[in-house]
């Protein structure tokens, strides 16, 4: 039933008498004044009309806009139940609880996933026994930023990264939510670099790069380098320290297809232990082959919106809708993968930093339970 049609003919009696106790001064009014006409006794008929609809006539224009006063219809038809609570006839027939608690809990849930959960980084500390490498070499793992503006979110980034030394830093693709945040995306990196100077960094393209124009690609990848980003698409090279090293291999980005992890894993050290960074974890399967050690990734953004007990909506991994975050042991592994051959490889997917749009509605990028991270990995054995 439509409560909000602009059609209603009132007697003036009844008109009288159900309009001076109104208190609604809003879109709701339409609610109060039939609530306060049924309490009242008054019988109220449904009958069709025919109307045209007159352009530019609309009470408001946008997708905003239509998210705002849903907000205060829910505020005011509350108001409407609280103000007139004390009529004994409004109680006995007006029933808004269960629809309305609805209501008042997707309003709350919309407005925590849109506007508070964005910006609760967690800074995520994972120790991971991997026993063919170096114990003690910590990893800084930043994935997934989607960067436009700088503005709280970026700031909220910042704040997470950790204030002890790291080994290397680890950049898993999705630097850009567009090109608009080329300028943010080279800030970020220069402050991560500043934060913790004299150590590597690492990338890999993901599918958000690949959204560029070849030439615009180019020119950013190259700042990236300027950076002392090293971008390792299907590229390998060795870390070395005093006490330890090992190989890092980066894949280009597998969601958009540009992997190629023979190439990859071209002349690799096969006497090192080998850390592979790919954007998205679809290429776990196939990369078992070359025995990488350690595995990270992102892409997933752990489903970004995942509900109660049956965990992410969608996770935009062909591969599994289970592997969608976190640490995952080769037994685990092996037994999603369904591999009967004995593998070695850990994998780890991070939450991400940033945020993917709802299709079609660009204004429209939730989170729900599943809030964005900065991960520390040691390794341990």
């Amino acid at each position: 039933q439509d409560t909000q049609c602009g059609f209603k003919l009132w007697t003036s009696g009844s008109a009288k008498e159900s309009f001076r106790r109104c208190v609604i001064n809003g879109f709701a009014f339409d609610v109060e004044c039939l609530v306060v006409a049924k309490a009242l006794g008054y019988s109220i008929r449904e009958v069709g009309v025919k109307w045209a609809h007159q352009p530019g006539a609309a009470a408001f224009g946008n997708a905003a806009s239509y998210f705002r006063h849903a907000i205060r219809m829910i505020v005011d038809t509350i108001a409407i139940r609280w103000n007139h609570k004390a009529t004994k006839r409004v109680e006995d027939s007006v029933t808004l609880g269960p629809g309305i608690g609805l209501l008042i809990l997707a309003a709350c849930l919309s407005s925590y996933a849109l506007l508070i959960e964005p910006l609760q980084c967690e800074l995520v500390q994972v120790d991971i026994p991997v026993p063919t490498f170096p114990a003690g070499v910590r990893i800084l793992f930043l994935t997934d930023m989607h960067h436009h503006q700088w503005g709280k979110r970026e700031a909220a980034f910042v704040r997470c990264l950790p204030a002890s030394p790291v080994d290397i830093i680890v950049f898993g693709g999705d630097f850009l939510g567009s090109k608009a945040g080329i300028a943010t995306s080279l800030r970020f990196v220069a402050l991560v670099r500043d934060r913790y100077p004299n150590t590597p960094m690492y990338g890999v393209c993901g599918n958000a790069e690949h959204k560029l124009y070849p030439d615009a690609r180019k020119a950013y990848l190259h700042q990236l380098r300027e950076l002392g980003v090293l971008m390792l698409d299907n590229a390998n090279v060795k870390y070395k320290a005093a006490d330890c090293e090992f190989n890092v291999v980066g894949t280009d980005d597998p969601y958009y297809g540009f992997h190629d992890l023979d190439l990859a894993f071209s002349d690799v050290d096969r006497d090192c232990p080998s850390l592979l960074i790919t954007h998205s974890p679809q290429v776990i399967r196939a990369s078992l082959t070359h025995k990488p050690a350690l595995v990270l990734s992102g892409h997933t953004h752990g489903g970004q919106l995942r509900l109660p007990w049956l965990g992410p909506i969608r996770t935009q991994n062909p591969l599994s809708r289970r592997i969608a975050m976190g640490l995952f042991a080769p037994a685990e592994l092996s037994a999603i993968l369904n591999v009967k051959d004995d593998i070695s490889a850990y994998l780890y997917i991070s939450r991400g930093l940033g945020l993917a749009f709802v299709p079609h509605m660009r204004w429209l990028a939730p989170r729900l339970l599943c809030r964005p991270e900065v991960t520390l990995i040691t390794i341990t054995n």
